[in-house]
Parts: C-alpha cells; sequence; structure tokens
C-alpha cells in the first residue's frame, strides 16, 4: 500500500490486531472503500495493539504505554481524523483522555465515517436479501453507536434490514470479547450458537457486523449454519 506523505492524508486508518492478522478482509475492504470514494488513507508507521486485551487481564499500565506510543504516532501524521473499522480499537482510542493521554484527533468508526457520504449513492444488492446487523459490544454499549451502521445498509436497494430478537444496548454478545474466546473457547462458541439462533429466527440470510472480533468468533457457526456473514466493509466494498 503507498503511504501517504505526512498532512497530506484526510484519515488515518488505524487498522488493529485482528485485522492485520487474523481478518485481513475487512482491512483490505476497508482501504478500498476509502480509495474508491477518493479518500487519502495514511497509516502509521509504527501501529501497535490498542491495548484493549491488556486492560481486560487487567495490566493496564502496559495498555497505557502503548496507547502513548499509539498517539503519537496518530500526531505524526497529521492527520485529524483516525478511522477505525475495529469497534474495540475505536473505543480505546476514545478514552486515552481517560488515562491521562492528551489527543487533538478525532477517533471515528468506519460506519460513522461513511454513513454520511452513502446516504445518496445507490448500493444494490443482486438478489432480495434480509440482512440482520449484529451490535458489537464495544462499539454499541460502550460508545452508543447504533444507528450509524443501520443507516449504512438501509442505504442500500433491494434488500431488507431485520432487526434481532436482542439489538441496541440488549444485543448478545458474540463471545469474542474480554478474553473469552481465548480463554473460554467452548463457552465462546456456544454465546455465538445463540446468536445464530435469533439470526434464524429474524430469518435473515446474511448477518453484518462492524468489528473483526466479532466476525472472527462467529465465523465457524456461521458456515455451519449455511448464513453469510459479512463486515460491514466487506459489503460495502463489493457495492461500490
Amino acid at each position: 500500500v503507498p503511504q501517504v506523505a505526512p498532512g497530506e492524508a484526510d484519515v488515518v486508518y488505524f487498522v488493529g490486531c485482528r485485522s492485520s492478522f487474523k481478518r485481513t478482509e475487512i482491512a483490505k475492504s476497508t482501504y478500498s472503500v476509502l480509495n474508491k470514494l477518493g479518500i487519502k488513507v495514511a497509516f502509521l508507521n509504527d501501529e501497535r495493539c490498542c491495548g484493549r486485551p491488556l486492560i481486560d487481564m487487567g495490566r493496564e499500565d502496559d495498555a497505557v504505554t502503548l496507547l502513548k506510543h499509539n498517539v503519537e504516532q496518530i500526531k505524526a501524521t497529521g492527520a485529524k481524523t483516525v478511522l477505525c473499522s475495529c469497534a474495540e480499537c475505536f473505543h480505546n482510542l476514545n478514552i486515552v483522555e481517560k488515562y491521562g493521554i492528551e489527543k487533538d484527533f478525532e477517533a471515528v468508526h468506519l460506519s460513522q465515517f461513511l454513513a454520511p457520504l452513502l446516504k445518496d449513492k445507490k448500493l444494490a444488492l443482486k438478489n432480495d436479501t434480509k440482512i440482520a446487523y449484529h451490535d458489537p459490544c464495544y462499539l454499541g454499549r460502550h460508545q452508543d453507536v447504533y444507528e450509524d451502521p443501520r443507516d449504512v445498509l438501509e442505504s442500500i436497494d433491494n434488500s431488507e434490514l431485520v432487526e434481532l430478537p436482542r439489538n441496541r444496548k440488549n444485543a448478545w454478545c458474540c463471545g469474542s470479547g474480554g478474553g473469552v474466546q481465548e480463554g473460554f473457547p467452548e463457552y465462546s462458541q456456544w454465546i455465538a450458537s445463540e446468536r445464530f439462533e435469533e439470526v434464524k429466527y429474524a430469518g435473515a440470510n446474511l448477518l453484518v457486523t462492524a468489528c473483526p472480533g466479532c466476525k472472527n468468533n462467529m465465523w465457524g457457526v456461521s458456515r455451519a449454519n449455511r448464513i453469510d456473514i459479512l463486515d460491514l466493509a466487506e459489503l460495502v466494498d463489493s457495492l461500490l
């Protein structure tokens, strides 16, 4: 990926660990979407983990060290908008001041960035599709971002957005966060399976989420239930 010179970028894309190493399709789709929309994207020269896993494990001091490093890297680019496709990274970059770290940028989630840009575009799926949206915990309950992802999905013609029984602040977790997927894999998969019972109940044939952790944990269950799962970035990229 060609690097944009400092000061010339519209946004910095903070990729995050999961999109860098596990769900690389989300990072590729996000970059592709931004390019198709004519957005100049910069990347950090030395991006490190956002620190969320360390905070979950109680190692707050080590997490703050990572946060300070990333904030300095962001400042070096000169960009005032940091874009995240990961809900956990988005949350962590929005709470740096809680740890005494000053910031002069705005961290936005991809859904927030896309919602106004796609409002008047005509996006259409090839066939009638019932889409269910899964609210990631760190995007919804932690940062109160519920409507922007839905606004993006509702901008797609020839599709229907259906709500899962538990949604928004009452949404059922995907089973990935807080180290559950790593520490209790069987329990994590049971949580994901419970979510797909709701997807089937809603009659959806496509589940869309907005966090690589959510997709990563629910991907196997989606295959078992023969229901597609996509990140918001992947879906938009396929339609632009």
